[in-house]
């Protein structure tokens, strides 16, 4: 059983944590791609067991990717809000009301 998780990092840590993620999956889907030169149709129930256990990992590394994407979404934001706040041009300050 997979559970989601959610743990907080300073601003400045999304860089490394973003990275962290990417790797990770980077090194999954090597071994993953390395099992699959593995699976032959000689070796019959134990290639169906290899090919679902590939597919149960190509889903772990799709919502890590997802999780990735989500990080470096919102860090842009931010990273651009804060752009936009400091801007010493005053058509790119906030608008207050």
């Amino acid at each position: 059983m997979r559970v989601k998780i959610t743990k907080t990092v300073n601003l400045d840590d999304v860089p490394y944590e973003f990275d962290a993620i990417v790797g990770d999956c980077a090194i999954r889907t090597s071994e993953i791609c390395n099992d699959i030169d593995q699976v032959r149709i000689e070796e019959g129930f134990d290639a169906a067991r290899l090919i679902n256990s590939i597919r149960e990992r190509l889903v772990l590394v799709d919502a890590n990717l997802e999780d990735a994407l989500g990080m470096l979404e919102g860090y842009r934001k931010i990273v651009a809000g804060a752009n936009n706040a400091v801007s010493n041009n005053p058509t790119e300050q906030p608008v207050q009301d």
